[in-house]
């Protein structure tokens, strides 16, 4: 999807494919903090301390 956005896309298909990419790093995010067990502001504590 991301290969996509680079092209020259008309508004409402670059919209589009923003909208399903932002999506999916969502779904990234949910299948990792479950894979590890981990929430959302254990993360965000986490990526402070390094």
């Amino acid at each position: 999807m991301n290969k996509a956005l680079a092209g020259d896309l008309p508004p409402e298909e670059r919209s589009r494919l923003e909208a399903a990419c932002e999506e999916a790093d969502r779904e990234i995010d949910r299948i990792v903090y479950a894979l590890y067990g981990l929430t959302e502001e254990k993360t965000v504590v986490m990526e402070g301390a390094g």
